[in-house]
C-alpha cells in the first residue's frame, strides 16, 4: 500500500476522522475541566557562603589543616537535607494539618504526599529554588513560607549544637595545651638550673675566650720553662716554680673539659653539643605547643560565639506569594494531546482495516 492508497482511505473516512476529533476534544476539554486545580508557589534562596573561621588565621597553614574545610556546595546540600528530613515535614503536617487537607489514611502518607508536592531546584548561581504544589490557592504561599522559616530554625539549631560540640572539645584540648605548655617551661627552667646554664650562647662563648687565652699562658710558660731548662741547672728554683705554674694553669684548663660543680659558670665544652640538641628539643616542644594555643584561642572565642547566636541562615531572596493562575492541569496540552493522539491511532485502524478487506478481497478473486 502506498502514499496514495493510505491518503485516498483517509480522505474517504474524513467524515469519521472529524467526528472523532471533535468527540475526543470535547472530552478531554470536559474532563479537563472537572480536574482539581493546582497551584504552585516558589521561594528563592541563597544559603551564606561555606566559610569557616579558619580561613582568616595564619597560623592554619602551618598547622596544614587547610584539608579539613568543607566544599563550596555544602550549603546547598545541608539545605536539601533538612527540606526532606522528616522532622522538617512533620513540624510542616502538624502545623496545617495536611493530613485532613491531603485526606490521607495515615501520617506517613501525609509526609509523603508533603515531600512529593514539593519541588527542589539548584540555579547556575547556586541559589535554591523551593516550589510547592497544592489545591489551596490562597494557602499554598502560607505553607512553604513556613517551610522556609523552619528550614531556618532547624538549620540555626544544628548549627548551634554543632558550635557547642566545637566549643566542648576545643576547651578540652585547649586545658590540655595549657597544661603541657605549663610542663615544659617548667621543665625547661629545671633543665637550665640542673646544668647550669644561663645563656648557652653567650656562655661557650666567653667561657672559649677564657680557655683560649689560659692555653696561651699555659704556652707561655711551657715556652719560658724549655728556656730556663736549658741554661739553668735542673734544681735551679725557678725552674721548679715553672713547672708548678704549668700544672695548675693546665688543671685550670682541662676544667673546661671535664665534670664541674653545678655552681660553675661556663658549661663543659664536651657537654656543649648534648646540651645544645636538648634545648632545641624542648624548645621546638614549647614553639609547638605555643603555635597550637594561638591556633585553638580564637577558635574557642569563635565557637563561644557560634553557640549562643541566634542569626538568621536563610538568605531570601523572593518569599512565595499567592499564586494567581493555576498551575496544572495543562488543560490545552490535555485536549491537544488526546485529541492528536485518537486520530492518529483511529486512522492507523482505518487503514489497518482497509488493507485487511482488500487482501481479503484479493484472495477471494
Amino acid at each position: 500500500m502506498n502514499l496514495f492508497e493510505i491518503i485516498s482511505i483517509l480522505y474517504k473516512s474524513k467524515k469519521l476522522l472529524i467526528v472523532n476529533f471533535i468527540a475526543v476534544a470535547l472530552l478531554s476539554a470536559a474532563i479537563s475541566m472537572v480536574l482539581p486545580k493546582w497551584y504552585r508557589s516558589t521561594v528563592l534562596i541563597m544559603p551564606p557562603a561555606s566559610q569557616s573561621p579558619l580561613n582568616s588565621i595564619g597560623v592554619l597553614g602551618n598547622l596544614a589543616l587547610g584539608g579539613i574545610l568543607g566544599g563550596g556546595d555544602e550549603n546547598q546540600n545541608r539545605f536539601i537535607a533538612i527540606l526532606k528530613s522528616r522532622r522538617l515535614l512533620s513540624d510542616v503536617v502538624d502545623n496545617f494539618s495536611l493530613w485532613e487537607i491531603y485526606d490521607t489514611d495515615t501520617y506517613s502518607n501525609a509526609l509523603s504526599a508533603l515531600e512529593g508536592n514539593m519541588q527542589i531546584e539548584i540555579g547556575d548561581e547556586m541559589q535554591i529554588q523551593i516550589s510547592l504544589f497544592d489545591q489551596d490557592q490562597d494557602n499554598v504561599a502560607n505553607i512553604l513560607n513556613y517551610t522556609v522559616e523552619r528550614l531556618d530554625s532547624i538549620n540555626i539549631d544544628l548549627a548551634t549544637k554543632k558550635a557547642h560540640n566545637n566549643r566542648i572539645f576545643i576547651e578540652t584540648r585547649l586545658v590540655d595545651i595549657i597544661d603541657s605548655l605549663e610542663y615544659l617551661e617548667n621543665d625547661f627552667i629545671d633543665f637550665l638550673k640542673s646544668n647550669g646554664v644561663l645563656s648557652l650562647t653567650d656562655q661557650v662563648t666567653v667561657g672559649v675566650a677564657q680557655a683560649g687565652e689560659l692555653k696561651s699562658i699555659v704556652n707561655s710558660k711551657e715556652i719560658e720553662l724549655a728556656v730556663s731548662q736549658q741554661i739553668l741547672d735542673p734544681g735551679n728554683p725557678k725552674i721548679k716554680q715553672l713547672n708548678i705554674e704549668i700544672k695548675a694553669l693546665q688543671e685550670k684548663y682541662d676544667e673546661y673539659f671535664s665534670s664541674r660543680n653545678m655552681k660553675d659558670l661556663f658549661p663543659n665544652f664536651n657537654d656543649i653539643p648534648s646540651l645544645q640538641i636538648s634545648i632545641e628539643r624542648i624548645k621546638r616542644k614549647i614553639k609547638y605547643h605555643t603555635t597550637v594555643l594561638e591556633f585553638l584561642g580564637p577558635q574557642y572565642e569563635q565557637a563561644k560565639i557560634e553557640e549562643i547566636k541566634d542569626i538568621s541562615t536563610v538568605q531570601v531572596l523572593d518569599w512565595g506569594a499567592r499564586p494567581e493562575k493555576r498551575s496544572r492541569p495543562h488543560r490545552s496540552f490535555i485536549v491537544l494531546a488526546s485529541t492528536m493522539l485518537s486520530t492518529l491511532l483511529l486512522a492507523y485502524g482505518i487503514i489497518i482495516y482497509s488493507k485487511y478487506i482488500s487482501d481479503n478481497h484479493s484472495s477471494n478473486n
